[in-house]
This record gives C-alpha cells, structure tokens and sequence, in this order.
C-alpha cells in the first residue's frame, strides 16, 4: 500500500472534543492495517500474530480495519472512534 510496504499495526489514544459541548473523551484504538496489495504470505502472519498481540494490551476501547488510504484518514478515524459525537 501506499502507506506502508505490508501490514501493520498501531496503537493510538485519540482524544476529541464532544459536538454536544459536553467536555472531551479519549479512546485507546487499535489499528489493524493490511493494504489489499500486500502480500499472501505477509497477510498470514500478520492475522496470525493479530489476536495474541491484541490480548497482551489493555485497555483497547476500539478496534479498527484498514485496508485502504482512506480508511486511515483522521477525520474518519475520529468519526468511527467516536460514534459521531466528535465535535
């Protein structure tokens, strides 16, 4: 993919603002990339490895896919994480 040359994972505490002017939250997201141009064999190991690594943190409120450019864009990130109450 354009992003990376094969499948990745990621961590990120994303904080944003509610729209309601109810204050802020934050959610720990983790972040699942595979890019559809990756390779087989890459692909395996990485959805091999996913479950145990995930299992190891605590604290993950949100789980995301990302298989494309766009699917990593912050402001859908945001919008996923926060169920549409970002402001």
């Amino acid at each position: 993919g354009a992003v990376g040359k094969g499948p990745r994972y990621a961590v990120y505490d994303f904080e944003y603002k509610l729209a309601s002017g109810e204050g802020s939250r934050n959610k720990v997201t983790f972040i699942a990339w595979s890019p559809d141009d990756a390779g087989i064999k890459s692909k395996m190991v990485y959805a091999s490895s996913k479950d145990a690594l995930k299992r190891s943190l605590s604290g993950i409120a949100v789980e995301l896919q990302a298989n494309e450019q766009d699917d990593i864009e912050y402001e859908q990130i945001i919008k996923t994480v926060s169920k549409g109450a970002a402001a």
